[in-house]
């Protein structure tokens, strides 16, 4: 993995001083060397998708983390302004899209913003719905496939953070993953369900009937 950031340009999100740990610049490196990309969380949106609002909504109990984290995920979301960025998916449970994370006007907001990366870079979302029952979770991951690379699968939680590399470990993951995308909505439906629960939220916050 270290091999990965030879002659990596000292670029990157990961450089603001202070707020960022060794893995943090594994994954911008991570960022830069891949093909593609596919995220998974169960509880939030990933840093790449998150407004600053939303970040902010999910520091509530810990404002002494505010700030680094608003700028990891300020600087995780100018990946998707690189006009070389990887394809990437993002896979979600449905709860991500009906927990109001701020409150109904900020996660509508936030829903929206999501449809609208969509629609303009090479993002698509496949939500997970509840009619499919319980499933194999990863937990919170990010599966980075690299070209003449092994695949390298990062597992993050607020507690901890891990790098995979073995393919044996890489290929659990990935199965498991495989498995999450042959419930979830097709990427159109996922897009007509964030459409719908931001018009959900929005009626919720009475900004229309």
């Amino acid at each position: 993995m270290l091999a990965l950031a030879q002659g990596q340009p000292a670029t990157g999100w990961w450089q603001v001083p202070g707020a960022f740990g060794p893995h943090d610049e594994a994954v911008a490196v991570l960022e830069a060397s891949a093909r593609s990309v596919v995220e998974f969380s169960a509880t939030a949106l990933p840093l790449v998708a998150q407004t600053p609002h939303y970040t902010r909504a999910l520091c509530w109990h810990r404002r002494h983390e505010e700030h680094a984290a608003l700028t990891r995920a300020g600087r995780r979301r100018e990946i998707l302004l690189d006009p070389t960025q990887p394809d990437r998916t993002l896979i979600l449970d449905e709860a991500v899209l009906r927990r109001p994370v701020g409150g109904p006007t900020a996660m509508a907001q936030q829903l929206r913003h999501l449809v609208a990366l969509v629609r303009g870079r090479p993002v698509a979302v496949r939500v997970v719905p509840f009619r499919e029952g319980g499933y194999r979770s990863p937990g919170d991951c990010a599966v980075y496939r690299i070209t003449d690379a092994p695949t390298v699968v990062h597992l993050h939680s607020d507690a901890a953070s891990g790098l995979l590399d073995d393919p044996a470990d890489t290929r659990v993951v990935e199965d498991t993953l495989h498995g999450l995308l042959s419930i979830a909505a097709s990427p159109d439906d996922s897009v007509d369900l964030l459409t719908r629960f931001a018009a959900d939220h929005e009626r919720t916050a009475g900004l229309y009937p």
